[in-house]
């Protein structure tokens, strides 16, 4: 009796499994039937420099004839007929003209139906989108199928480009650090760019202060800051007299290293960050200053080893900070404010709403360094925010649509000397349907990760 009863059992659990397998079958033909499976990622070939340096399409490499810096000159900016110039030095480069490819990245499938289209991008990612034949037909047009931009504003907002700013529904948009970070062009870099930019004011003359480039200094100590000297970083760039081989003092402009080639217009750029690696933690407090025009704001960052209990770690003028001294910090003027953020956990700061500077003094420097004990440093990056203008004689507000559709998203390239974008007429702003992708973030903007991610990964597109 038991035994016959088992052996049912077992037959009606085989006869089950069976039937759960048959439609399993079933459904899969069916689905296979119906529709084409869908890639979550796929490999896309850039083949436009518009959104370097964060991405490179086709381009050359040269190397200066003077210091031997290498560097980049992308496709769309290169001209046979003008010298490409060593940002490093101003000398003249030799450029390879074999043309290398560009960069292979990974996009993600985005769902931008009508129910998600604002909860599934964010503002300052990149995506692909897809190419119309009116778009490719434009000068520089892309021969690919998708090209890459980054997303500015989204459907229903409207957007002005003013003094070199992006404006959503009349106000100014204004980033975080992380955001300047990752839309930031280097312009150079402490040590490599040691003979260039970077300079030493020692205190101990009697008479004045002495200036002298770091290229004076001994190698043993090219990365050491003696309490009696100060570390300036002083903005020149190549001249585009081809007379002229080498740096002229100049105004912080929206020049692009690896555009040497091109004769754009320039614009100046009120905003930059600086990124400040030391070696060790210092024994005493030392101080970062940025100017804007005539004003000068300063970061002290205060040592531990003399920080006393109730020491008020704070905002102590209408032009200073102070903040917990820390191994890594960045320190930046992004859209009319002081930003500083640390490797400390939670230590951002903010300060105040700074008035656009108007004069600028050329022979002043954009940033100072200096302690009263010696620093040594791991690296030192200085990067300017982009300068965002209309095309010549456009308008410069794309407004949101007036007829209750949604419009679509305001997409702008990197290197908007030479990118095709929504500035043009011809592309304007990009419906949902057309997003094919985006790139994914090697970071979380909202957490820690992104100050990782700007000493190790930013310097490499530099």
């Amino acid at each position: 009796m038991n035994l016959r009863l088992k052996r049912s059992e077992a037959e009606r659990g085989a006869a089950l499994q069976s039937a759960v397998a048959f439609l399993i079958v079933a459904f899969g033909i069916f689905c296979s039937g119906c529709s084409e499976p869908v890639a979550r990622s796929r490999k896309h070939q850039i083949a436009s420099s518009s959104m370097a340096p964060r991405y490179f399409g086709p381009h050359y490499e040269a190397a200066c004839q003077r210091c031997s810096r290498p560097t980049i000159v992308v496709a769309e900016a290169f001209d046979a007929n003008l010298p490409a110039r060593c940002f490093a030095c101003g000398a003249v480069c030799e450029v390879n003209q074999q043309l290398k490819s560009g960069d292979t990245v990974n996009l993600t499938k985005v769902d931008l139906t009508e129910a998600n289209q604002r909860g599934r991008l964010h503002r300052f990612d990149v995506v692909a989108f897809n190419v119309t034949p009116l778009d490719a037909n434009l000068k520089g047009g892309h021969a690919t199928q998708s090209t890459l931009k980054r997303v500015w504003a989204f459907p229903g907002e409207q957007i002005e480009l003013r003094r070199g700013e992006g404006w959503i529904n009349g106000r100014l948009l204004q980033k975080s650090l992380s955001e300047l970070a990752e839309v930031c062009v280097p312009i150079s870099c402490f040590p490599s760019d040691s003979i260039s930019h970077w300079w030493l004011i020692d205190s101990t003359q009697n008479t004045a202060r002495k200036a002298e480039r770091i290229e004076s200094r001994n190698s043993e100590d090219w990365n050491i800051l003696q309490p009696s000297q100060q570390l300036q970083f002083r903005y020149e760039r190549p001249s585009r007299d081809p007379v002229i081989a080498g740096l002229v003092p100049s105004s912080l402009v929206d020049d692009y290293p690896f555009n040497q080639s091109s004769t754009a217009e320039l614009h100046r750029v009120h905003d930059f960050l600086v990124a400040i690696e030391l070696m060790e933690l210092p024994s005493t407090d030392w101080l970062v200053q940025l100017r804007l025009g005539r004003e000068l704001y300063s970061v002290r960052f205060v040592s531990e080893q003399i920080d006393a209990p109730n020491r008020n770690v704070s905002a102590s003028s209408a032009a200073t900070l102070e903040l917990r001294a820390a191994r890594r910090v960045v320190v930046a003027i992004c859209d009319e404010r002081l930003l500083v953020a640390t490797d400390i956990k939670e230590q951002v700061k903010s300060l105040g709403n700074l008035a656009p500077a108007e004069i600028d003094d050329v022979e002043q420097p954009l940033v100072t360094v200096s302690s009263n004990c010696s620093l040594t440093f791991k690296s030192i990056m200085v990067a300017r925010d982009l300068w965002l203008g209309p095309r010549q004689n456009r308008s410069a507000v794309w407004k949101a649509a007036e007829d209750g559709d949604a419009s679509g998203y305001f997409l702008l390239g990197d290197n908007l000397p030479h990118s095709i974008d929504s500035r043009d007429d011809a592309v304007d702003r990009i419906a949902a349907e057309r997003i094919v992708g985006r790139i994914e973030s090697e970071y979380d903007r909202d957490g820690e990760d992104w100050l990782s991610w700007l000493f190790s990964e930013k310097l490499k597109h530099y």
